[in-house]
């Protein structure tokens, strides 16, 4: 009765719109929106840090994700996200969603290295690093093609490689949104990577290149 309370409230972010292509644009850039938009809010009211040019950038970088999500289903000719099944348990869910999550951190790490190299580092990267540091939103505060391939593509691929449903693809998207906002917060709390460790990434980019640190702890990264 759980599961299927959860999975009809899941399904309700799924707008049911005509045509499963736009469906999935539509319902998972919305979602980002608002999960963006709350940040920001957030950001806004009890840090005080929120400037119009950052919020203004992160808003642009959201159309052109959704931009590109559009581009690529209309090569592929086939939605990133498989249909929701009747049947599917809670469990099936976030284990889908964790799975994803931790290979969207593999590609991430490796295009953050990429980054990094002085040719995309001084033409792409440089623009997030030369930010202020003021609060959340200053993750998303990229190169529109940072956001496209290291951001948007990475977790589109790694729902499609689990084979997430579409309510699965916009929660585990809104969480990577959330710890990559998260590690920007000027927190001292901890996640699995603080935001002091990636502090130290932005003093000198040699380290701390991912976001759950299991990469940089395996590449010998960490810091």
């Amino acid at each position: 009765m759980i599961q299927s309370f959860v999975s009809r409230i899941l399904h309700h972010f799924a707008l049911p719109l005509s045509g499963q292509y736009w469906n999935e644009v539509i319902s998972l850039h919305s979602t980002l929106f608002i999960t963006i938009g709350s940040m920001a809010f957030f950001q806004f009211l009890y840090l005080g840090t929120l400037s119009i040019r950052t919020f203004t950038r992160v808003m642009v970088n959201v159309m052109w994700g959704a931009s590109a999500h559009s581009l690529l289903l209309l090569f592929k000719k086939h939605p990133m996200s498989n249909v929701l099944e009747r049947n599917s348990s809670i469990q099936a869910f976030f284990l889908k969603v964790f799975v994803g999550y931790i290979f969207a951190d593999v590609m991430y790490y490796s295009i953050h290295r990429v980054l990094h190299w002085k040719y995309f580092y001084r033409r792409i990267h440089r623009l997030h690093h030369e930010t202020q540091q003021s609060g959340p939103l200053t993750a998303l505060d990229v190169h529109p093609l940072e956001y496209v391939f290291a951001q948007m593509s990475t977790e589109l691929v790694s729902a499609w490689v689990v084979g997430a449903t579409l309510p699965e693809l916009c929660f585990l998207s809104s969480v990577a949104k959330v710890f990559a906002m998260y590690s920007h917060s000027r927190s001292d709390g901890k996640a699995w990577i603080s935001v002091m460790e990636h502090e130290a990434h932005h003093r000198d980019g040699r380290h701390n290149f991912g976001v759950t640190g299991m990469m940089d702890w395996a590449f010998g990264t960490i810091k």
